[in-house]
């Protein structure tokens, strides 16, 4: 007997807690009895609850998928992707559709048309139609005004005198990690012997002819550059807010910059509430620059700094070196003409991109907006079918 209606996992309490949080607030309003977990928890809740139906992230990795199809005899499964994943990635938006166990779910709430068509391409698996349902991303409901409109506004936000800079990491796993694996960890790791115990060779091999050294080499570049961005800011009296990636610890940036009138860490704001801080987006490879597009704060891509075709000769991983939104960011190729994007954005004269249509088209391919219903609304009412 079931002792709850549905079971919602959060992956990453700073990725997707709100987004998960959001989900079961609409369940709950429509009286579904709902319990929310985390990986640590989730199978242990799932024997004691019995729910009707279980939402996962994905269903492949080691920590789950061995007990799909138990989970499956009980519960009906539902996968809700990640609220970092990237959709275009073949690693990101896609990897937990693969394979056999996606017999054992019962629907998949996409967040755009084109990651349904790719999953129809690349599952080794066929996964029937009827259970892919574009949804779109809870990522997207602070900005429901926006997207509900049939065009969305992409304008300069004016003058807002906080004289902010924000900076979005990527928080690459063995740099800056709170799990603390050191260097001979990640050398085991990549021989397979896996003595960092929370992730296997598998992760490291990036590209063909690529190795763990190549990627070290192309992240100390990475986070180089930043620095040396940050401290042209600080010196001409800017403030510097860090976002640590999700996986980072935030404890060594603050030990980098203590002066908190300087530079602040961004560690429990919400990501929407961080953005309606910020002047100006420093970014890299990240989706963050999609929702700071959203929230009408300019965003500048930094990587062009770095001799491109040597950290192509290093790594090709999408995250890292190259992906099409990337595209969709202000690129200066110098200090100077990041200093210039700044000044002007600091006056409100600075458009959130350089490619407003191109922003929209990629907005309704992979985020299927503009919409007539709050992403939340939609994925709860999905969920709630299959009760």
């Amino acid at each position: 007997m079931a002792l709850v209606d549905v079971l919602l996992l959060v992956d990453n309490k700073m990725r997707d807690g709100l987004n998960v949080g959001l989900v079961a607030e609409r369940l709950k309003a429509s009286g579904v009895s709902t319990w929310v977990c985390n990986k640590r928890n989730v199978i242990q809740f799932h024997k004691l609850l019995k729910p009707k139906v279980i939402v996962l992230s994905y269903t492949k990795g080691k920590w789950i998928s061995d007990h799909i199809p138990e989970i499956s005899k009980i519960s009906k499964i539902v996968v809700l992707p990640q609220e970092g994943a990237i959709p275009e990635r073949d690693k990101g938006g896609i990897e937990g559709y693969r394979g056999e166990l996606s017999q054992y779910v019962h629907k998949y709430l996409l967040w755009g048309q084109k990651t349904k068509e790719l999953i129809e391409k690349s599952s080794d698996v066929d996964i029937p139609p009827e259970k892919m349902v574009v949804t779109s991303t809870t990522k997207l409901d602070p900005y429901w005004m926006k997207i509900s409109q049939e065009k969305i506004p992409i304008e300069a936000s004016g003058v807002r005198n906080t004289q902010r800079i924000g900076f979005a990491l990527t928080g690459t796993y063995f740099l800056n990690n709170y799990q603390k694996p050191g260097m001979l960890d990640v050398i085991m790791t990549r021989r397979g012997r896996n003595k960092c115990g929370y992730r296997n060779s598998r992760y490291y091999e990036f590209s063909r002819g690529r190795d763990i050294e190549d990627h070290l080499w192309v992240v100390s570049a990475i986070m180089r550059a930043a620095f040396d961005i940050m401290d042209l800011l600080i010196e001409r009296g800017w403030h510097v807010s860090i976002r640590p990636g999700m996986f980072e610890d935030f404890h060594m940036y603050r030990k980098l910059f203590p002066d908190k009138k300087k530079v602040s860490i961004s560690t429990g704001e919400y990501l929407h509430e961080w953005l309606s801080g910020l002047d100006i987006l420093m970014c890299g490879h990240t989706s963050v620059g999609i929702d700071s597009i959203l929230a009408s704060v300019p965003v500048i891509y930094w990587y062009d700094l770095l001799d491109t075709d040597r950290l192509f000769e290093h790594c090709e991983l999408p995250n890292l070196t190259k992906s099409f939104f990337s595209e969709l960011y202000w690129r200066p190729k110098t200090h100077d003409e990041i200093i210039e994007k700044i000044e002007e954005g600091l006056k409100g004269d600075l458009l959130p991109t350089p490619e407003p249509e191109r922003y929209l088209t990629y907005l309704k391919d992979y985020y299927d907006v503009p919409r007539s219903e709050v992403p939340s609304v939609s994925i709860a009412r999905e969920i709630t079918e299959l009760l």
